[in-house]
């Protein structure tokens, strides 16, 4: 698996990228969710974690990011964002855009409508369940628990929960009865765990599904409590997005180049893996 320079990457963000407007102004209007303070280095990703850390703690966590767990859920994460490496389509932001800025006010039954959108947010759930289980130590649940604890695991699930989930399955939410995710994977697992399996092997695949089935019932409850604010979400993005980017066809045609546009898995993946390096090193 190709590796990732976990420097490199956060360095590519600045506050004022559209990646970082677009967590803000999801994070602003979902009440309980803290504000995502802007960062681009490790040294202030792991004062995060730990704001009273030495040169010494900060050394210790950048030595697990050199190890080949994280270096592997680092490639992953970021590579979520787009098809040029073969993994996803981005086209989780591509019906996010067309639903905030198109002109029908009704969000269809996309499990059906939208086949690939579906398939591309059940790999993008195994891809964040691969993450946890390579960036945790511990049993199972004892790496969910951990996740649950990093800042940067609560912006990443919740990112997840309201444009991969929310956002294109809002009917499927709202009549699924708070099985989103078992309907999702049973529908269209099959092809995203062969992508995962092709990425990860055996063994990284089955680690992922073992994961993605104890945070499940965690997705269900997120996501039906974010569906009801949609809306809300939708205004904030209205008003912090330029409008340049307001035109379904102009995001249609940056997903079909193949172009970064918002790289937003990037940035809070690169976020999650170094805090979690972080949390370990204090543990």
């Amino acid at each position: 698996m190709p590796r990732e320079n976990l420097d490199n990457l956060m360095g590519r963000f600045k506050n004022d990228d559209y990646s970082m407007k677009l967590c803000n102004a999801i994070f602003s209007a979902v009440p309980g969710v803290e504000p995502m303070g802007f960062y681009s280095t490790f040294g202030d990703a792991v004062r995060t974690v730990v704001p009273s850390s030495t040169a010494e703690q900060v050394d210790k966590a950048y030595k697990l990011t050199q190890e080949e767990d994280p270096q592997e859920a680092l490639w992953v994460l970021d590579a979520l964002d787009t098809g040029d490496k073969g993994i996803a389509m981005y086209t989780g932001l591509k019906s996010a855009f067309s639903l905030f800025f198109g002109s029908s006010k009704t969000n269809p039954n996309r499990f059906e409508s939208d086949p690939q959108q579906a398939t591309d947010a059940a790999l993008k759930g195994l891809g964040l369940a691969y993450a946890i289980a390579k960036l945790f130590p511990g049993t199972v649940a004892e790496k969910v628990a951990m996740f649950n604890l990093v800042p940067a695991g609560k912006h990443l699930l919740t990112y997840y929960a309201i444009m991969e989930l929310a956002v294109p399955f809002t009917d499927n939410v709202l009549s699924g009865g708070g099985h989103l995710m078992q309907d999702l994977m049973s529908k269209y697992g099959k092809e995203s765990s062969s992508k995962m399996l092709t990425l990860a092997g055996a063994a990284g695949a089955e680690q992922a599904a073992s994961v993605l089935t104890q945070i499940t019932t965690q997705l269900n409850e997120l996501t039906s409590k974010l569906a009801q604010f949609v809306g809300p979400v939708t205004e904030q993005v209205k008003q912090h997005i330029p409008g340049v980017l307001g035109s379904a066809d102009k995001v249609a045609g940056v997903v079909a180049t193949g172009a970064d546009l918002m790289p937003v898995w990037g940035l809070l993946g690169s976020r999650l893996v170094a805090e979690s390096c972080a949390y370990r090193s204090i543990r």
